[in-house]
């Protein structure tokens, strides 16, 4: 499962590219999140895991999304370097 893995790649591929192309991720969307974050240590790295929504699922998708690190400082000191 699934029967043809070289379809479902492409065709996840090009829903990826049009959220990465056509979505907007507005001011309002950041500061609400930043306040969510805002517990937390700004200078502690946290990891954003894109498969947690499905590890419930029959199909478990482990290994099979990015995960990713970021630091709230790094992304809002106001330069390009960090860490901060």
């Amino acid at each position: 499962w699934p029967a043809d893995i070289r379809a479902l790649d492409a065709t996840l591929k090009g829903i990826r590219d049009l959220i990465e192309d056509e979505a907007d991720f507005t001011a309002s969307q950041k500061t609400a999140i930043l306040g969510v974050l805002g517990d937390l240590d700004a200078h502690r790295k946290i990891r954003f895991r894109s498969s947690t929504n499905v590890e419930d699922s029959k199909f478990v998708g482990a290994g099979l999304y990015d995960s990713f690190s970021g630091c709230i400082a790094d992304d809002t000191d106001g330069d390009e370097i960090g860490p901060s």
